[in-house]
């Protein structure tokens, strides 16, 4: 009988591979939005994205989870921007600034345990350039009194841009 860890690493990695599929070396789009904060089910599908991250055995694949998942919150603050619904827009910003932080957090694991970082560096540069257009075009959106939580948000993908940078400058 086949041991569960050999199980649970194979269907991560297989999660990964889907999600990873759409975004190739040349590109990043940024995810569709999918369950959005104003359904009812959007909990559950916040519990399935804690469970993907639980079962991700290393820090490169637990970096690309949080890219991904940084991604789908941007879509989902745009969507409800685009449709007025500017009550559920700043919980996923919010959550899109946790999701970069662990972004960080795991390239730093895996640069320290001797992983090759450069691949997931490039895309998170990628992927920031693209999440700092979002949140330019969610601020423009957005009632006053909510655009210093975006622009947070902003600073943050800025800083966590520059950081994989200089993570890709030391690791050439």
């Amino acid at each position: 009988m086949i041991g569960r860890k050999p199980i649970v690493a194979l269907i991560t990695a297989l999660c990964i591979a889907l999600m990873m599929a759409s975004i190739t070396k040349a590109e990043y789009n940024l995810p569709e939005a999918g369950v959005t904060p104003d359904s009812p089910l959007y909990g559950s599908d916040k519990a399935a994205e804690a469970l993907q991250l639980t079962l991700a055995l290393d820090p490169l694949d637990k970096a690309e989870l949080h890219l991904q998942f940084a991604g789908e919150r941007l879509a989902e603050a745009m969507v409800m921007a685009n449709h007025g619904k500017f009550g559920f827009v700043l919980d996923p910003i919010q959550e899109y600034e946790r999701n970069m932080i662990g972004v960080m957090k795991y390239i730093a694991l895996a640069q320290e345990a001797g992983e090759d970082i450069t691949e997931i560096c490039e895309l998170v540069q990628m992927a920031t350039s693209k999440h700092q257009d979002v949140l330019a075009e969610v601020y423009a959106k957005m009632p006053e009194h909510t655009k210093p939580v975006i622009a947070h948000a902003k600073a943050v993908s800025a800083r966590v841009q520059e950081e994989v940078a200089k993570r890709l400058k030391i690791g050439s």
